[in-house]
Parts: C-alpha cells; structure tokens; sequence
C-alpha cells in the first residue's frame, strides 16, 4: 500500500491470548488508509496462528531471530513502519473503532508532527488488583483539560517536579501519533526514540523535548489495556522479582541497558521507572541546567508513597520488608543529597508516615462518574476483553454521534483557516482565546513569517499591552492600515464587532467566523 496515513506498531511476546483482542480493535476502524505491524520478540506461543486466523490484509507481521528487550523490538518494528504517521500499541491495548478516522480529521486542520491524547482504561479479567477487574473508564471530553497546542518542553519541567504524571508526555506508545519524518529527524542528531529501559517514558521525554508544540485531543482514541501479564503493570505491582520482570531485567542486561535509578535497588515503583528515563535523558538530549531541574523532595515522596501501596498489596509478609526498604532510602538520601533534602526525609515523610493498612482485594469500585472518568463495570455488560470493552464504551457514549459532531467543528475550523491563510495582511479582532488558537493554525498551516498578523481590540486596556508576540491596537488603526482581511473572533459580541467595524473599513474586508445563529464550534479548541 503506497501513501499510507497511519501505522499501527504492536510489539508483542508469548500473550496472544491478548493480542487477538487489541488486532480486532485495530482492523475494525472506520477508516482505510492505515497498516499494522505485528513485532513479534520471538514469541513460543501461538501469536503467528492468531495473526493468520484474523485473515487481515492490513496485518504485517514479523518475528525477531532471537529474543529482544522490549526496548530493541520497539526500535525492530519502527524500522518496518511505511506510514505518515505511527502509534504503538501494547498487546494489551486497544483502539476506539473511531480512533483513526478521528485522527485524520485534527491532523488535516492542525498540521504538527504530534497528536496526543488522555487514555481510556481497561483492567483484564485476572489483573492483579482483582477489585478492579473488568472495569472500564472512559475520558470525560467535558473536562477542564481542552483541547490545544502545549509546550513539549513546558510539559517535561512538570514532569521533572512531579507536578503531572509521565503519562502526560507525548509519547511513542499509547497516547500519541507522531509523525515518522519528525521521529527520524531526531533520530539525525544521534538521539534514538527508544533509548532506555523505559521506552514509553523516555520517547515521551525526547517527543517533548524536540517538538515545538504538539497539538492534545480532548477525545477519547486508544484504551490502555492492564492484564495479569502486563511487563509495565507487573514491574510496579511485583515486591520481588518473577518471571515477567526477570526476563524484562535480563534481557536489558544482555544488551548493555542498565537500569539506574537514583535508587536504583527499588525496582517495583513507578517513580523508578520514571527517574530511570529521566537519568537517560540527561545524559543523551536533556541539557543539565537552570531550566531542567529535577525536583528531588517530590520524587521521593511519590517514590515511598509507591512503596508503601505495593508493601499493601502484600500485607502479611512486608512489614519488615517495609522497614528495610525505608532504611535502604535513608542512607540513599543521606549519600547523595544536601542535609536539606535529608532533613526534609526525617521531618516531613518518615515522622508524618501512617502505617502499612492492608489492601482490600474485595472492595469492588462501583461503576460511577468523577471529574475526569465514566467508569463502568464490564460485567454487567458481559465483557471479558479490550474489544467488548471498546463496543460498549461506543454503545454507551454514542461516539457515532459525538466523533460526527466533533468531526463536523474540525471541518468548519478547517475552512476558515483554509480561507484566512490566503490573506498576506490580516487583522484580528478579538484579543482573545480565539485569537491565540488562530495565530497557532497560521503557523501550522502556513509559515507565520508568510502572513502580517495585527491584533485589535475594543477594550482600550488592551491597547499596547501583547498577546503572543504582537501588540494590541485601537480598532480605529484599522482604516489606516493596508490590511487584506479582518478576522472577527468573537461568538458572543460578533455582530456588534461587525456593524463597529463597517463604520471604519468596506464590507468585503470583514470576516465573520459564524453565520447568525451558527453553533460554537471553535469549543473544541478555546
């Protein structure tokens, strides 16, 4: 297949009891122009048979001469990638049948090299955490959290003070399309996407850090999978060591990837598996100075708080694993840091930390609404894997109806810019939201050095003061200056811009973004 839009990468070993389920999500889209590539790490179980019974001319699949680390299969499929654009998949996961077609939508209109996305979840039958099995969460697109362009730089310092979780990075894995031009345009400056013991944490780190800014969808795409045999879920899950980390840990070593943490004999917390990426970073892309700063005080408050949950889960046998493990972190502290952060060790966490509570395997989490997540209990709707979870979240949301909706603004969005780009002077009036996002779309469209940009606004408070880099003028410079068209960004006061500014310039110059009564669809950006 020649000129194809999206490539779906899914790495996988010895779990096609999942994989099925993940590749039906995968060749049941409603969309065309996509492949997928099946990595399989030299697998000893029946994956091949699975893919062949599929009988999906979309499937490509490929298998490893020798059992790779996770980090090298990764880098093994992308090598086989033929599409604009890539996403990775663990075998686990899955994507919304609307995923693409949704995809290809924003791409058309916001024209970057990086999408991305919050995740939907799906806890398997036989997950460890046995009183969330079956249960689904669905993103609440009515969340504070809007659609936009971010700073990939801004996102990586948040995640170095662990102010946001490392899920919020762009990353090759799960939540992100990226562009394959983009991938090897870093991949020229000696820098891998890949390069860790971490490779979903690390490529969102090194995504971040080389995209000016990438635009995030505030609709549901793909749905991180977690099962019994998840190596992710398993190495935060796991106090000591079994056959899933074991081999994970091996295989790293074999290929000369070492973990090395700041605390690095805890290998079963979250917060070390992030501070593994981040050590990596700094030492292949991520400059060491002022600006990259890693807040030390909060990465080992999350990291005891995580080692204190996992000593939970297996109460009656880790109450002096517990103990051994906070004096391993003392004298850690007291080696490598100031008597500041040691001090803040004793006082603030070890003084102030409440005993080991036993974790209830039985509560079960009913189904129920919160600020970010529709969560649904599968068993009520007799699901048992990521494709049923997909097909109710579709039935429940109605997401032919919402993506329909939301597709319909993205093409509205897409004329206007389409419109507005052809104009090399053009005013914006409305020092607003709007007038940002529009700025944004110029860029992305055209090059912003092409277009002269002029902001106006009514509000003389404004006048002189900047949005972005420009400077806000008197809406009666407008009939002074040679500008080609005049863009109105406002819904609410539209019409009263409107009759202002036909006072002051020819009708023919004046742009309204909406016809009267016309619905808000700039909502899915501002």
């Amino acid at each position: 297949m020649d000129n194809v839009k999206f490539t779906i990468v899914i790495p996988t070993r010895n779990r096609s009891e999942t994989l099925k389920y993940c590749l039906m999500t995968c060749i049941n889209q409603n969309y065309n122009n996509y492949e997928i590539i099946v990595s399989d790490n030299c697998s000893s179980d029946n994956t091949k048979e699975v893919v062949k019974s599929l009988n999906c001319n979309k499937i490509r699949y490929y298998k490893t001469k020798e059992v790779l680390p996770m980090t090298k299969n990764y880098q093994f499929a992308l090598e086989k990638v033929k599409g604009e654009y890539v996403i990775y998949l663990g075998d686990d996961d899955g994507l919304h049948f609307h995923a693409l077609d949704l995809l290809n939508e924003v791409i058309n209109l916001v024209r970057v090299p990086v999408i991305n996305w919050r995740l939907d979840h799906y806890e398997w039958p036989g997950y460890l955490l046995r009183n969330f099995e079956n249960l689904i969460k669905i993103s609440n697109v009515s969340s504070s959290t809007k659609s936009g362009f971010f700073s990939g730089k801004e996102k990586i310092k948040k995640v170095l003070k662990f102010e946001e979780k490392f899920n919020v990075l762009p990353m090759l894995y799960m939540n992100s399309a990226i562009k394959v031009d983009f991938i090897k345009q870093i991949e020229e400056k000696n820098v891998g996407i890949f390069d860790s013991c971490e490779p979903d944490v690390y490529s969102g780190l090194v995504t971040a850090y080389y995209v000016k800014e990438y635009f995030y969808l505030n609709f549901p795409v793909s749905i991180g999978g977690s099962s019994k045999n998840s190596t992710g879920m398993t190495q935060i899950t796991a106090l000591k060591e079994n056959k899933i980390t074991h081999e994970f840990n091996e295989l790293n070593k074999k290929f000369g990837l070492e973990f090395k943490p700041t605390f690095y004999k805890i290998t079963f917390s979250e917060t070390s598996l992030v501070d593994d990426a981040i050590r990596y970073a700094f030492n292949k892309f991520l400059p060491q100075n002022d600006e990259f700063i890693v807040d030390y005080k909060a990465l080992i408050v999350n990291l005891v708080n995580d080692v204190k949950q996992c000593c939970e889960y297996y109460y009656e046998e880790t109450e002096a694993v517990f103990k051994e493990i906070l004096e391993y972190i003392y004298e850690t502290v007291k080696d490598k840091f100031s008597e500041e952060i040691t001090l803040f060790f004793k006082n603030e966490i070890l003084k102030k930390l409440k005993p080991l509570k036993k974790y209830d395997f039985d509560k079960r989490f009913l189904p129920h609404f919160d600020k970010d997540y529709l969560i649904l209990d599968g068993n009520k709707f007799k699901v048992a894997d990521i494709y049923g979870a997909a097909q109710i979240s579709d039935m429940v949301l109605n997401f032919d109806e919402r993506v329909n909706e939301y597709k319909g603004k993205l093409k509205k969005v897409t004329r206007c810019m389409n419109e507005i780009s052809k104009y090399k002077n053009i005013g914006i009036c409305g020092a607003n939201c709007h007038g940002k996002i529009l700025v944004k779309l110029l860029k992305n469209i055209n090059d912003v050095e092409e277009h002269n940009i002029y902001f106006f606004d009514s509000d003389k408070n404004k006048w002189g003061t900047k949005i972005e880099q420009y400077t806000i003028n008197n809406l009666e410079l407008i009939k002074k200056m040679n500008i080609d068209k005049v863009v109105i960004c406002s819904y609410t006061y539209q019409e009263e811009i409107y009759e202002t500014l036909k006072d002051l310039i020819d009708d023919s110059r004046i742009m309204k973004l909406y016809e009267r009564d016309e619905e808000f669809y700039f909502d899915i950006l501002v």
